[in-house]
């Protein structure tokens, strides 16, 4: 009995060990991705740098084409939509292209299509396209990675480009762009922007769940006096009303 008792310890101690080692050989990649290779996740959570945080991106299909210009190309989705001089055909055609840089979705584009995609976003952009601008936080104009460029002076003028333009989208009422400021002004330190921000988010965004935004605002104004945070509520509730 006490021979088979070892026995049935030792067995079981070798299980434990099995399983712990099957964990750790079998966890969610994105456990260890997220911090030795950003570049392999899924586009709509990589981790660009630990200062410049990720929009709530997640990349649109390839618009389809209207009925009287149906293709399988999207070489020539991309030449058609880019030709329209409509803006908001100009961010469908950008989309096409983010999706083959992020997603290595290329099909028959080519090289040269490719150069176009941060003038093709800054078209929307400058029309105010919804959602538009924070794209600007992870396009590049020579198409580069923004990990890739982290701390490189000399994309500071873009770094300080599509923070203005996010900006002016979120000043505009642009729902992404508010959630994106609201982020942005969270990492800047900035609590009370923060939660003006948020709030003026959760007034134009459509219902979410309420636990989701206690959570998110709370976290925000952490630190703040319950008159700050009134007051950044109420600049937020402003700041809503006053754009479209």
């Amino acid at each position: 009995m006490k021979l088979s008792l070892k026995i049935g310890l030792a067995g079981a101690a070798v299980c434990a060990v099995l399983i712990a080692g099957g964990y750790y050989y079998w966890r969610p990649a994105h456990e260890a991705v997220v911090v030795r290779a950003p570049a392999a996740l899924p586009s709509a959570m990589v981790v660009l740098t630990q200062r410049e945080p990720m929009p709530n991106i997640t990349p649109a299909p390839a618009p389809n084409p209207g009925p009287d210009a149906r293709t399988s190309s999207l070489a020539a989705d991309v030449d058609r939509l880019a030709k329209t001089g409509k803006p908001e055909d100009a961010f469908a055609a950008f989309r096409i292209l983010f999706a083959c840089q992020k997603e290595q979705k290329c099909g028959d584009l080519t090289p040269g299509q490719k150069t176009m995609t941060y003038n093709l976003l800054k078209q929307a952009v400058a029309a105010h396209v919804p959602k538009s601008s924070i794209y600007l936080l992870i396009t590049t104009p020579d198409g580069r990675a923004p990990y890739e460029v982290y701390g490189d002076p000399a994309y500071d003028a873009w770094r300080a480009d599509a923070r203005r333009e996010v900006a002016d989208a979120a000043a505009l009422g642009d729902v992404a762009a508010l959630n994106q400021m609201a982020t942005l002004s969270a990492r800047d330190n900035k609590p009370d922007k923060a939660v003006a921000y948020w709030t003026a988010y959760m007034d134009k965004a459509p219902p979410v769940l309420k636990q989701i935004n206690d959570q998110r605002a709370a976290m925000y104004a952490k630190g703040l006096s319950p008159e700050k945070v009134a007051a950044a509520v109420a600049e937020g509730h402003a700041m809503a009303g006053g754009t479209k």
